[in-house]
């Protein structure tokens, strides 16, 4: 695909073909990698004061660069929101290890 192409694609919000299988069975884990560092980030009176601000905003702009549909988007902002700003979870890699347990037990991403 040429450069030209992949930029149409992306304006038209075609999908992009997948031609790394590495990378595709990778990204849940690695946006559950991204919620914890988000959750990390929120530590202490931090994170009780906004970490729901901190944990809706990075996951809203994970799920848009991972082109996820609006009310999904919506939803998982809020729990992760308000996942962030729960204390004691900062040390608990809770959605990392929820993101591998789904890949592991056979989630299979739909084929365009």
């Amino acid at each position: 695909m040429e450069l030209r192409d992949y930029w149409q694609n992306i304006h038209m919000n075609k999908p992009q073909p997948t031609s790394n299988p590495w990378m595709e069975g990778m990204t849940p884990i690695l946006v559950g990698m991204v919620v914890d560092m988000l959750d990390l980030a929120t530590l202490g009176p931090l994170g009780v004061m906004w970490g729901w601000l901190i944990g809706g905003v990075g996951t809203y702009v994970v799920a848009t660069l991972n082109k996820v549909p609006p009310k999904p988007k919506l939803f998982w902002s809020v729990v992760v929101g308000l996942y962030c700003s729960i204390p004691g979870t900062s040390f608990l890699p809770v959605a990392t290890v929820m993101m591998t347990l789904w890949k592991w037990l056979g989630h299979k991403p739909k084929q365009p």
